[in-house]
């Protein structure tokens, strides 16, 4: 039921305070019963998960698949803007749903990759090599089934795939800086014009 408590303000208006009526048994766990949650309901989720999970092997290989045909059509185009879209595009669909699928490590290199196509001031340079070992080693994971993301060989694989990504980025970046500064040195500098009374126009 709704109450209302008459209040003044000031000594000349006076309002209405309308209090909600609010049932906090209906909303509050009650103690000896489930806690408050519908465990059947819990358990069909969870028998609903297990069903599901048997498609995760399916889903993972499909977009590894992707991948695949996305990196050798880059590599046969030369890494075009287009072609390196797709595989950017296509390593960034895996990446985001890898750990739900259950390949933790995948979703990592696949980071990597997406790091390194983003991360290059001239994706002209692209090394296919790089491209080509991180997409192979995502493949690997998937067809050996590995889930674990402390798996030793997975692991120092992604380590090392990840550091060398890293200096090949950076040392792109340093090679655009120092032709830019080059460039600039070398760019001849405008002179001045005079007029006939020798002012600078």
């Amino acid at each position: 039921m709704t109450e209302t408590t008459p209040t003044t303000t000031d000594s000349t208006a006076t309002c209405t305070l309308i209090l909600p009526p609010t049932d906090l048994k209906d909303k509050v766990l009650i103690p000896g019963k489930d806690f408050g949650f519908d465990l059947q309901a819990i358990k069909r989720a969870e028998i609903a998960l297990e069903e599901l999970s048997v498609n995760f092997k399916e889903w993972i290989i499909v977009d590894t698949e992707t991948l695949s045909q996305a990196q050798m059509a880059a590599e046969a185009s030369a890494f075009t803007p287009e072609s390196l879209d797709a595989l950017f595009n296509a390593a960034h669909d895996l990446k985001g749903q890898a750990c739900t699928l259950g390949y933790p490590l995948a979703g990592s290199i696949c980071h990597s990759l997406c790091q390194m196509i983003d991360g290059l001031p001239d994706q002209r340079r692209i090394s296919a090599i790089l491209v080509k070992q991180h997409v192979d080693a995502v493949m690997a994971i998937v067809r050996e089934e590995i889930t674990n993301a402390d798996h030793p060989v997975a692991r120092a694989v992604f380590k090392k795939l990840r550091e060398v990504t890293i200096d090949f980025v950076v040392q792109e970046v340093e090679r655009v800086r120092a032709d830019s500064s080059e460039s600039q040195e070398l760019e001849p500098v405008e002179q001045p014009e005079l007029s006939a009374t020798g002012a600078v126009s």
